[in-house]
């Protein structure tokens, strides 16, 4: 018996420039398609609609994605799941965007894929922090709709500085080296060697 999975209502896909270089998603190819092309695709399979945030001139992409979402049509109810996803991790698996859509739909607030800190880490002053507490957030994330109004509501200036102000019940699941950020098309080359993708 086939198993319906979960869909969000709403995916938002941010893209651009890579920071500190001149790349930009559209540029970068994998077997042939853009990183924009193959994005759309996932949250296409994923979620009713999908709204894509270009590069804002004054670099507030916070405000760009909230414009976005609280403006998308049809609007999002309180309770509808919404996803925003980086470009530049177009090849995040479908298991990934189940897992986030999957825990919203099951009660939390906001749902982000992770994974474990490998390298060591220290903080300006050489502090060592403990990596077994540390983890790598990647995307897609999921939302409940009301939860981004209330990370809206703050005076916060990024996407996850608003979750952690919003003080949401968020959702750790487990990411995947697929979900990594793809900058480069060696960077593209060595994640589907990891991932098998």
């Amino acid at each position: 018996m086939l198993v319906k999975m979960p869909r969000a209502a709403l995916a938002v896909l941010v893209g651009g420039g890579v920071a500190g270089s001149h790349v930009t998603a559209v540029d970068l190819q994998v077997e042939g398609r853009s990183l924009p092309a193959l994005a759309l695709a996932s949250a296409r399979a994923h979620a009713d609609t999908v709204a894509l945030v270009p590069p804002p001139d004054d670099g507030d992409w916070w405000g760009a994605l909230t414009t976005a979402i609280l403006e998308s049509a049809p609007v999002p109810a309180d309770e509808d799941v919404v996803v925003v996803h980086e470009v530049h991790r177009a090849l995040a698996g479908d298991e990934v965007w189940e897992r986030v859509v999957e825990a919203v739909h099951a009660g939390a607030g906001a749902s982000v894929p992770s994974l474990p800190v490998t390298d060591t880490v220290r903080d300006r002053h050489g502090v060592l922090f403990d990596r077994a507490t540390l983890v790598e957030c990647q995307s897609p994330r999921a939302y409940r709709a009301s939860t981004l109004r209330a990370m809206a509501a703050t005076d916060a200036t990024s996407e996850l500085d608003a979750l952690q102000a919003s003080g949401v019940d968020l959702a750790i699941v487990a990411g995947a080296s697929s979900a990594c950020v793809i900058r480069t098309a060696g960077d593209a080359a060595v994640i589907r060697a990891r991932s098998g993708r």
